[in-house]
């Protein structure tokens, strides 16, 4: 018997190394939708929150570089009652609140950590439950730790 021309064989490790590194693979993959996971209002959030990272490193880092990072730094910090420099301004207020973007990498974490446990949980009695919680915790562990 031959094999089933309709099946695809599982691909070799070059092939999907090769694959993740193709601009034309990750250019499809980028108009495709995955299916409905409960979280995809975390989508968003989580690429406001990392613009708003990206966005607070740029403008912060190089106040604190020991080279000059700014040559224009009267337009950007309010030295001596100055009340048009960026940060004075109520926009500016976003960049020195770029911290709460990290507090919200944090609750994402967690919501997501316990998203997943409970579906994991769901349909277990409580004492099977109570043995599994510390293997979740091990495996979130393992994850995070290098």
């Amino acid at each position: 018997q031959g094999a089933d021309p309709t099946k695809s064989s599982p691909k070799a490790l070059g092939e999907r190394v090769l694959d993740a590194l193709s601009l034309r693979h990750a250019y499809n993959n980028f108009f495709q939708l995955r299916k409905s996971t409960g979280t995809e209002a975390m989508d968003g959030v989580r690429v406001f929150s990392m613009m708003w990272v990206i966005f607070g490193h740029t403008i912060l880092w190089p106040l604190l570089a020991t080279q000059a990072g700014y040559s224009n730094i009267m337009a950007l910090v309010p030295f001596e009652g100055q009340r048009n420099a960026l940060l004075a301004t109520w926009a500016g207020q976003v960049i020195p609140s770029a911290e709460f973007s990290v507090d919200t990498f944090f609750f994402m974490s967690g919501f997501l950590a316990l998203f997943v446990s409970l579906r994991k949980l769901r349909g277990k009695q409580a004492f099977d439950a109570v043995k599994t919680a510390p293997i979740l915790y091990l495996h979130r562990w393992l994850r995070i730790t290098p």
